[in-house]
């Protein structure tokens, strides 16, 4: 669906849905089956958060061969009966093959992860047995408060051969975001390197005349008044400045969205400084993120500097709250390159980002993208005042499985979102909902 016709024009507000369609739509996937030169290889301890390039193969089957299931014995199953003692005629450890077959009348005694060893049918667990010396040989015999037998001879505590994977068998396909569980997967299958998508470039700036950069230790100890030994009431800002806390929650976000982020400051409210700044950026990334400078001020220069620069703006305004002055511009002549502008609030800019920026990066890492929302069930009332627009509003998870609205009054209240577990959608002309109602929530 190409929507972009209808939203030429500067300052049209679309809905979220349409304008994240023309942000999938107007995204060409940078990573493909045939993208090799952009890959590389890593260590698979190296591999969260990265994008699976090849896919894995399980190298034999899994498990390769009878694996004992619990430490036991193993023995016939027509052996297992009350009073009857079997003759324990070795002990295989983990790592180990049997060397002896198991007959009628003995059992060998086995360790979790060895190697069934052959004629055994069962394994009946240590706790099920007794271990008895009888002129110098050892025997097995169920214990006394042992009654199911039938029960012991049906459980053959064991993984078979194969059962869980076949040799060639796919066990995790490319272009998929590998989690911690996948890494044991593919030590399992044999793999101590993969092949994984190169980190997309992208570019962090923040703008504006009243943003500074938090302090660090060195920088405090040579401010009059600000000792090292920092807390709350000791920083000390000029009055209209503010810290610039974007640049930094989105370098964060954008190493969880397995992209190589780099920073280049802070564009001042000047126009050439900021074409010069941002023509820069663009060189050097496939992807250029500007927090603040897309509104309508009279210093908000960046719209008119990315069309300077060969950007088509393809949605400058969203009915979403918070985050109304996203902006998403491409630019399709010569090497294609993306540009987002997020809102100047944090909070806007973190729920923008996780949004819109985490499906660009998707596309282009050739995942497409899914908007994914589950239901859950509002723990109390919720009530809001004005309903023109698509609302994400901060939420906790709690033990029964539902939600509760954090008390969060708008896109400055950045306080809201360290306790957050998620965000609940509510949608454009729903005012409140009951309890136990059913709303949408991302989480995060």
């Amino acid at each position: 669906m190409n929507l972009l016709p209808l939203f030429n024009k500067a300052y049209n507000m679309i809905d979220f849905k349409d304008a994240l369609q023309i942000l999938v739509d107007n995204t060409i996937p940078e990573f493909t089956e045939t993208s090799d030169n952009y890959t590389e290889i890593i260590p698979i301890e190296d591999s969260v958060n990265r994008i699976l390039a090849m896919d894995i193969v399980s190298y034999s089957e899994i498990p390769p061969f009878n694996r004992a299931a619990m430490d036991g014995y193993a023995c016939k199953r027509e052996d297992i009966d009350k009073g009857k003692y079997l003759k324990i005629q070795e002990i295989i450890p983990a790592g180990k093959l049997g060397e002896k077959e198991v007959i009628m009348g003995v059992c060998s005694k086995i360790m979790t992860g060895a190697s069934l060893p052959t004629g055994a049918e069962v394994i009946v667990m240590v706790e099920e047995c007794e271990e008895i010396e009888i002129k110098g040989e050892k025997y097995m015999i169920l214990s006394s408060d042992c009654t199911n037998i039938e029960n012991l001879r049906k459980k053959e505590n064991y993984s078979k051969k194969g059962e869980d994977l076949q040799k060639g068998d796919i066990v995790i396909k490319k272009f998929k975001r590998l989690r911690t569980q996948d890494v044991a997967t593919m030590a399992s299958c044999g793999y101590r390197e993969i092949r994984v998508n190169r980190k997309v470039k992208v570019a962090v700036i923040s703008t504006g005349d009243e943003i500074c950069e938090p302090f660090t230790d060195k920088e405090q100890s040579s401010i009059k008044n600000i000792p090292n030994e920092k807390s709350a009431n000791q920083i000390v800002l000029p009055i209209g400045k503010i810290f610039n806390a974007n640049s930094w929650q989105i370098m964060a976000l954008l190493k969880q969205f397995s992209a190589e982020p780099t920073y280049y400051g802070i564009a001042v409210d000047d126009m050439e400084k900021t074409k010069k700044l941002l023509k820069k950026a663009v060189s050097e990334n496939k992807l250029v993120l500007i927090s603040g400078g897309v509104s309508e001020g009279d210093f908000d220069y960046v719209p008119i500097v990315m069309k300077k620069l060969g950007f088509e703006i393809l949605f400058d305004r969203v009915a979403v709250q918070p985050g109304k002055p996203t902006t998403f511009a491409v630019r399709k002549v010569n090497e294609r390159k993306y540009l987002i502008g997020l809102p100047g609030n944090p909070v806007s800019t973190y729920v923008q980002t996780n949004l819109f920026v985490k499906a660009l990066l998707s596309v282009l890492n050739g995942l497409g993208y899914e908007d994914k929302t589950y239901d859950f069930a509002l723990a109390r009332d919720y009530h809001r005042r004005n309903a023109k627009r698509l609302a994400h509003i901060p939420i906790v998870l709690t033990a029964d499985g539902r939600v509760i609205p954090i008390e969060y009054h708008g896109s400055a209240h950045i306080s809201a979102i360290p306790k957050a577990d998620g965000f609940a959608r509510i949608p454009i002309g729903v005012k409140e909902y009951k309890e136990n109602d059913q709303v949408q929530v991302i989480l995060l």
